[in-house]
């Protein structure tokens, strides 16, 4: 159902210029508060500052001055610790530094030289341990070696030489196996390789030819609907695309290409709340942006039909399939109606759902997981599972055919601060309505399975599951959902 995916970028959330620019750039996050770090190569000043919910740019929390430009620069986190590794291209000489909460900087916690300079490195980790990869680009040797925690250099684990020099190459992880892609920014030259437990270097699993050099390329922060992606861009002629890497190391089809204005030599992916976001700077102007990178596929809610009240009342006659059975009873109507005035509101009218935070529709399943798109954020997202006494997630099934959902903590259902079904639908009939539960529950194969109880708990409709858990399950089996992991419960029963 998903096989032709439509991957999109989003739209831009911010931009603007940085005093300088800044040649090594990296986000990390603490604490569920996202940053970023860079470091000019001339001045050597550093700073640390705030990305905000919605991409937006927050405060700078930290700054100074190193002593020597660092030209590599990565960071990692070993049980709950955060630290980032630098080394410097010139010397040799490398160091270990802590990041701390509030995005401060912390400690030293290692030093020490190289024998070589390594242009290229990044971290990865496989089976809880800590490693980090590094080829020097003028000999072609590469070395794997462990991260301990506290911040401390491990033993090297693995060493080799290439048949070539690889400017650009980062990890990714696909059902559970590791890899490094690479790609030679004078042949146009890539391959694929399988990265082992015990920071081993396994196999080469794929290779291949792009059609440019792309100076850049990072990979999606997350997986989308299942799908893994990167993105690079050439330097030249500024072109981007996002193609798709496969199961066991193999490389997949570009679903999207560009051109950008100008060249960003830096570039990086972040998330925010579920939110996939990256961030480019320009290091001739310093002019920066952040954009966002969309979990868009054919059932994203950018390329459903709008779900505009004008259009949905207009079709709400009733159909052999979806009847519109259920309309707002007297006294919920009027508790509405004193609700909204006691808002202050002047003249009584529902709010349209894409006006509402958290109201989203039901997308189809993959690989396990129950996802939906919230109407105003108009974002992907993955539905969480919660404690059925933390609170639930309220639905409604249109007459359109579509399920509508929000889900209520049990702090808001308690001070009444919640949205009640009405809401859902803008006080227009529906066809059913109630409440579910997401669980996951072990079979006797040991598989992990998403069960989904729903019941017609619901004051404001009042419908009868015995007569409408039809529609619903109907519309379950179009998304995907196996109903024999479907729990159905009525209020009389």
């Amino acid at each position: 159902m998903l096989d032709n995916l439509n991957i999109q970028l989003g739209a831009e959330v911010a931009n603007g210029h940085l005093n300088n620019a800044y040649k090594v750039q990296f986000p990390f996050s603490i604490e569920d508060r996202q940053y970023f770090y860079g470091q000019s190569q001339s001045t050597y000043g550093w700073f640390i500052q705030e990305i905000l919910p919605g991409g937006k740019m927050g405060e700078k929390t930290a700054e100074g001055v190193f002593n020597n430009a660092y030209d590599v620069q990565f960071p990692f986190s070993i049980d709950g610790r955060h630290f980032f590794y630098g080394q410097n291209q010139s010397t040799n000489y490398w160091f270990i530094q802590e990041l701390l909460p509030g995005g401060l900087m912390g400690e030293e916690t290692a030093n020490g030289f190289m024998n070589n300079a390594y242009g290229v490195q990044f971290p990865f980790s496989i089976d809880g341990r800590h490693f980090f990869y590094g080829q020097n680009q003028s000999t072609n040797y590469w070395f794997i070696q462990e991260l301990l925690p506290g911040g401390l250099m491990g033993e090297e684990t693995a060493n080799g030489f290439m048949n070539n020099a690889y400017g650009v190459q980062f990890p990714f992880s696909i059902n559970e196996c590791h890899y490094i892609y690479a790609q030679n920014q004078s042949t146009n030259y890539w391959f694929i390789q399988e990265l082992l437990p015990g920071g081993l270097m396994g196999e080469e699993t794929s290779n291949g030819y792009l059609d440019s050099a792309y100076g850049v390329q990072f990979l999606y922060p997350t997986k989308l609907f299942g799908h893994q992606y990167f993105y690079g861009q050439d330097q030249s002629s500024k072109r981007w695309f996002v193609r798709e890497l496969l199961e066991e190391g193999k490389m997949g089809e570009e679903v999207m290409q560009g051109h950008w204005d100008n060249a960003y030599s830096v570039q990086f992916s972040f998330e925010i709340g579920d939110i996939s976001y990256f961030f480019a700077q320009n290091q001739s102007t310093n002019y920066w942006f952040i954009q966002e990178l969309l979990s868009s596929t054919e059932y994203t809610i950018k390329n459903l039909p709008r779900l505009n009240l004008p259009s949905l009342a207009a079709n709400q006659r009733p159909s052999d399939n979806f009847k519109s059975s259920y309309p707002v009873g007297w006294l919920p109507y009027l508790a509405d109606w004193k609700r909204y005035v006691k808002e202050g509101g002047p003249i009584f009218k529902y709010h349209d759902p894409e006006s509402i935070e958290g109201v989203g529709v039901l997308l189809p399943m993959v690989n396990g997981k129950l996802y939906g798109n919230q109407l105003k954020r108009q974002i992907t997202e993955e539905l969480k599972l919660y404690a059925q006494s933390e609170g639930h997630y309220s639905w409604v099934l249109v007459p359109g055919g579509k399920i509508l959902y929000k889900w209520n903590s049990q702090l808001a259902l308690d001070s009444r601060d919640y949205t009640r079904h009405s809401d859902l639908n803008a006080g227009l009939p529906v066809t059913c309505a109630g409440e579910f539960y997401l669980t996951r529950k072990t079979s006797f194969i040991f598989l992990n399975t998403l069960y989904i109880e729903i019941n017609d708990s619901s004051g404001h409709y009042k419908p009868d599951g015995n007569v409408c858990f039809r529609y619903v399950l109907d519309q379950f089996a179009e998304l995907g959902i196996k109903l024999d992991n479907v729990i159905v419960k009525t209020r009389d029963a």
